[in-house]
Order: C-alpha cells, then structure tokens, then sequence
C-alpha cells in the first residue's frame, strides 16, 4: 500500500515538475526582445534631416511605443561625439564623420541610409572680392569644418577645377559661424551644407557668388547608434525604422505639409525647401556605393594627415548594422 502510494505521489511530482517546465519554456519562447523606450535623438540641423522632423512632429515614433528626448546640433560630428560619449542613443551623420571611427576603432553602427543627394554641398564666395570662378579661390581663406564632409567636399571641388587644399588658406570654423564670418569679410569664401549657404546669400545679395558642385559629391545621410543598443536592444532598432518609413511616406503623399514642418526646422521658406528637396531622395537604404565612397574618403582622411601614414583602410562593412532594415524591407539592403 505505501509504495503504490509513494508511487503515485512521485507521478504527481514528474507531472508538475513538466507542466512548470514547459510553462517555462513557453513563457521564455513568447517573451519578446526587450525594448529600450526612451531615447535621446542628436540631429545635425540640415534639409537631409526631414525624415526626423516629420517622424517627431507628426508623432511616429510615438505609436512605435517610443517617448525621443531630441538634442540639435550644428553638424553630424557633434552627434556622433554625442552618441560615441553616451550622451545620445541615436543620432544623424553623413558618412565622413563614420569613416573616423572606422579609422580609430571607435563603436558606432550606421543602421539606415536614410536621405541622399548631390546638390546640398555648396561652395560660396564673395564677388567683392574678386572671385566669380572656381579657379579665384586660390590665395583666398575658405572655411570648412576640418574632418567632416565640409572639408572632404572642399577637397574634392579644389580636385575638380585643378586645385588641392595647398592652394587656399584654410580656415576651420562651425557651420553656424561661417555666414556671418563671410558676410563680415573674414574670410573670402566658406564650404558647406544648406541652410548656411543660403542664409549668407540671402544678406549678401549680389555681392555673393555660389560656385556650381552639383553632381561632384552625392551624400550618404545616416541613422548612426552605439553598437551596444544594436546588442541589447535590437527590437528598438526596428522600431526607430519603422517610425522613419512612416515619415519618409508621409513626406512623399503630403509634400505641402512636409515642407511647412521642416521649413520651422531649418529656418528656409518652403519655396526655397522645394528647390533644395527636389535634389534628395529620402528613402531608407544600406547599399555598397556607401562603402566605397568611405574607402575613398579614408584615403583622403590618410592622406590629410588625419589618420597615421601606415593606417590601414578597414573593413567598412563591419560599420553596418543591416538585419534591422533586412527585416522591413529586404530589397533595401545591398550590402554584402
């Protein structure tokens, strides 16, 4: 009797010790990757930021369950030293700034090629004082922000009209500086994205001249995060994607609307939005031109003395994070 009873007790015990079990094994198969909600966003204040000002203003990445801290700066150097120090989950960043931390080892990811375009770097000039050509800028001060696509479109607008950097006096100054160092005749001509270009234009009148580049440089403009968020938090990362297909959606089917909300962003009216967005091509990408335009830059960066002499060009890939994107829209994704 006692041993058909000690028995049946450890049957029982078998039993449940299953049924928790596999209450186990079925809670952990449904739990979902976990999500870091909060997020502070760094923007580089330029036209190729629209997907985020729509994705903030018209509330998408809110319905992806996300609450976005935003924090703006002057160029996409500053948002990866923002993101690099902690200080940002996400930020916006042309590919120069990324073919440093390619260079130096740093971790960051480049996760969505979100805006392209040829036509947003610009080189302007004052005609007062003696240049209506490409080739009058030697001798002259031209301002860039050394390091970052400012300086490297500088390099290679100097290579297209038989020029290299020797040939003018560098000055390295902040976007936000540079209107009012050539309106004030600091300097003589300065290289670098709109709004600035622009808005020193626009006060300079017909004393300015803006030297043709359209088709020498087409950008790359990236959604860049540390590496660690694409380790802990990958189910964030599709979230931040699919806020921006929403956003650059939103932009394609209601243009006027769009163009009203960037237009508070950057500073332009829409009908000069309209000229400068109709070079860009907002769609979420990762593709290999990406990749051998950094090599290319790497090069530079080497040869400017950015990087050591016996630097070796990395494995630029290995700056992707691809199967975000892969998983929204696999068609999207190039890169090898």
């Amino acid at each position: 009797m006692k041993r058909k009873i000690w028995i049946g007790i450890t049957i029982v015990v078998v039993v449940v010790i299953m049924l928790v079990a596999t209450a186990l094994m079925n809670g952990c198969a449904k739990q979902p990757s976990p999500k870091k909600l909060d997020l502070v966003l760094a923007v580089n204040v330029t036209t190729y930021s629209a997907p985020v000002y729509i994705a903030l203003a018209k509330g998408f990445w809110e319905e992806e369950g996300l609450k976005i801290t935003r924090k703006d700066f002057a160029a996409g150097r500053f948002c990866l030293d923002a993101i690099l120090g902690g200080k940002a989950d996400f930020g916006t960043v042309a590919e120069a700034p990324m073919v440093f931390v390619g260079l130096t080892g740093q971790k960051a990811l480049i996760i969505a090629t979100m805006a392209s375009g040829d036509n947003e770097m610009k080189v302007i000039a004052r005609k007062d004082h003696g240049i209506v050509s490409p080739l009058d800028i030697k001798g002259k001060k031209v301002a860039a922000l050394v390091s970052t696509v400012s300086e490297f479109f500088l390099y290679l607008f100097l290579n297209e009209h038989g020029m290299t950097m020797s040939n003018i006096n560098l000055v390295n100054l902040k976007p936000a500086e540079m209107p009012n160092a050539l309106i004030n005749g600091d300097i003589d001509a300065f290289a670098v994205w709109e709004p600035f270009v622009y808005n020193a234009g626009k006060v300079l009148n017909e004393k300015a001249t803006v030297l043709s580049s359209k088709g020498l440089y087409d950008i790359p403009f990236n959604i860049v995060i540390p590496e660690e968020l694409a380790q802990k938090y990958p189910e964030t990362i599709k979230s931040i994607l699919r806020g921006l297909v929403k956003a650059e959606q939103f932009i394609g089917t209601n243009r006027k609307e769009a163009l009203e909300i960037i237009s508070k962003e950057v500073g332009l009216s829409t009908d000069v939005l309209e000229g400068l967005a109709k070079d860009i091509k907002f769609e979420l990408m990762l593709n290999n031109s990406t990749i051998d335009l950094m090599e290319r830059e790497a090069k530079w960066a080497i040869e400017a003395g950015y990087a050591p002499k016996d630097a070796k060009i990395p494995d630029y890939r290995s700056l992707f994070y691809t199967k975000a994107l892969k998983s929204l829209n696999p068609k999207a994704v190039t890169i090898e």
